[in-house]
């Protein structure tokens, strides 16, 4: 399972595996940031702090609409270029490699 509370079960079986007993730093990132949350607030003494990278901190909705227009979205014709024009756009200021890149 791959859901918020399961993979932070996970990370407390590793720490718990490998006889981790003093306080840990977490940093996580997309799911795992939400993990990070999760732990730091029902295992407080677990862990010194935790970091947060691009995470989400909510169980996504039901895909019941992304999931059938995703192929549409990404097929082969236009896919990959639309998400290229995309990915160009994240930078404020683009790395000089970035037409070699992408």
């Amino acid at each position: 399972s791959y859901s918020i509370e399961s993979v932070a079960n996970d990370v407390l079986t590793v720490l718990d595996a490998c006889h981790i007993t003093t306080p840990v730093l977490l940093i996580g990132n997309s799911l795992s940031a939400a993990c990070a949350v999760t732990l730091a607030a029902e295992h407080p003494t677990r862990f010194v702090g935790i970091v947060t990278l691009g995470g989400f901190f909510r169980d996504m909705p039901k895909d019941t609409f992304f999931r059938p227009v995703s192929h549409f979205l990404f097929n082969r014709l236009w896919g990959q270029p639309a998400w290229v024009s995309a990915f160009k756009s994240f930078f404020a200021k683009p790395p000089a490699d970035l037409p070699a890149y992408t």
